[in-house]
């Protein structure tokens, strides 16, 4: 018997290639995920890609009373009031034997503070006063300025009477050759811190001593000093 070795090899050649066949075959049967997978042949991979949306949060607005600061309230500006406090004692006689003593010229002028200016003015005119030293309240120009720093603080009238405003008007025009005239703001604001009489007796003494006198030595002078009853 002649064996034909070409014959033999044709066969196992055929029978191998369909043998891998079935094989391939059966198992996309059985695992389903290899029929999309690269084992098989001409297989695409496809990536499904989303569409890069994204939506835009909402803030919600918030009201503009919610945010705001809180009200404080302010407390009202305090009320200028001269008609209110009283001087105390005035500085006691000096006779001028004494060691610095020369009469009682502050004495005399503390006594007509009092009578002339609203009290919260003469109080601080007579404390002013009992601070000075001795000498001090032996120079008539040191005495007359604590008067006059007293009525340069006091509650400005806001509406003048027709009666300040026409003395201020007269004063000025009287003392306006002086060397210590007042400006017509000065003399409204002494005018202010004045009573009634005190007013008068500041008028009618402008009159007659503003260049003896000078200004200082007319505020707040007495109503009698002045010639007044």
């Amino acid at each position: 018997m002649q064996f034909d070795r070409g014959a033999y090899l044709l066969l196992v050649s055929s029978l191998s290639a369909g043998g891998v066949a079935g094989y391939v075959a059966s198992e996309k049967d059985v695992v389903p995920h290899l029929q999309g997978s690269s084992h098989g042949a001409g297989a695409k991979t496809e990536v499904s890609s989303a569409p890069a949306h994204v939506e835009a949060v909402a803030t919600p607005a918030v009201a503009a009373s919610a945010v705001a600061a809180p009200v404080v309230a302010v407390p009202p500006a305090p009320t200028c009031d001269d008609s209110v406090g009283e001087p105390d004692a005035c500085p006691s006689f000096v006779a001028p034997t004494e060691e610095g003593g020369c009469g009682g010229f502050a004495t005399a002028r503390c006594n007509d503070f009092k009578k002339a200016m609203k009290p919260r003015v003469a109080q601080a005119a007579v404390a002013c006063l009992n601070k000075l030293s001795a000498g001090e309240r032996c120079d008539p120009k040191r005495v007359e300025l604590c008067g006059h720093l007293a009525l340069m603080n006091a509650c400005e009238d806001r509406v003048p009477t027709s009666t300040a405003a026409a003395a201020c008007e007269t004063i000025v025009q009287t003392c306006g050759a002086s060397p210590v005239a007042p400006s017509l703001n000065e003399c409204r604001l002494a005018m202010s811190g004045l009573r009634e009489v005190g007013r008068e007796a500041m008028l009618d003494c402008a009159k007659k001593h503003c260049f003896d006198k000078g200004v200082l030595g007319c505020e707040a002078v007495a109503a009698v000093a002045a010639g007044k009853p």
